[in-house]
């Protein structure tokens, strides 16, 4: 078994947080190496039901048929990328993380092709990245932070414009994940405690708190309720979906009965 700290304050310093001294390093590899020895069985929470393991993801037989017909590629996009989606036309749009550039992978012909985003007050740290009905592409910037920019390209015209989501007080504002409604654009505010509703012409910012803890993650769009469409989010660390109730500001939460899950995407 073996140990890596990651060593990029670049990174680190853009998300706020202040890179490891040496003396610190040197705690968590003494730490780790005594807590989790090498000949020491992985954890398993009595309270799971699914057996865990190094190998736990992977399936247990041979792929066969269509499922073992794929082709694996990988992209060399000379830059660090962070985010991927993709488009209405099933091109993949990728956010670099340094240099505020974004750009998508062609489906057809899998050239990548990148726009930069004019500079701001502070470094671009780009991030999520989607598309709209309109096929404009919104990017979230996590460079101001603790407060955060959705920022729109039209394609067409090839006009930025910035929107600022500002942080709670002691917080960071990232988004993890962007969905649209109608004339609104949703995001998940892990590091927030929130889920936010802004108007994409306007800039408005509606806020629905989340239980402390529950670091909301993934976001998707339902059937009507009540007359409008459903949002519902999963708490990341709460083993729980909930549904944001736009008419009370609330969100109405739904426990899962199995513990320790680790709900991300929906």
């Amino acid at each position: 078994m073996s140990w890596y700290i990651d060593d990029r304050p670049d990174l680190w310093k853009s998300h706020g947080f202040k890179p490891l001294t040496p003396g610190d390093k040197q705690k968590v590899i003494d730490y780790l190496a005594k807590s989790l020895p090498q000949d020491k069985p992985p954890y398993q929470d009595p309270n799971d039901k699914v057996q865990r393991g190094p190998d736990a993801n992977l399936p247990r037989a041979a792929q066969t048929g269509a499922r073992a017909n794929y082709v694996a590629m990988e992209f060399d996009l000379g830059a660090t990328s962070y985010e991927t989606n993709v488009d209405s036309e099933g091109n993949l749009l990728v956010s670099e993380d340094k240099g505020g550039r974004f750009g998508r992978i062609d489906r057809t012909t899998l050239n990548y092709t990148n726009e930069t985003i004019p500079a701001g007050a502070k470094p671009r740290v780009l991030a999520q990245i989607a598309e709209d009905a309109n096929k404009d592409i919104w990017i979230l910037d996590n460079g101001p932070t603790p407060d955060a920019l959705l920022i729109r390209y039209t394609p067409g015209t090839k006009q930025f414009k910035e929107f600022p989501i500002p942080a709670p007080p002691n917080l960071r504002s990232p988004l993890n994940t962007l969905r649209f409604v109608g004339n609104y654009i949703w995001g998940t505010g892990n590091s927030s405690t929130r889920v936010i509703r802004m108007d994409m012409t306007t800039g408005e910012i509606t806020a629905y708190p989340a239980p402390r803890g529950s670091h909301p993650y993934g976001i998707a769009v339902g059937g009507p309720i009540d007359g409008e469409p459903s949002v519902w989010t999963v708490g990341n660390y709460d083993n729980a979906v909930n549904r944001v109730d736009t008419k009370s500001g609330k969100l109405i939460t739904y426990r899962l009965p199995e513990h320790s899950v680790d709900l991300r995407r929906m």
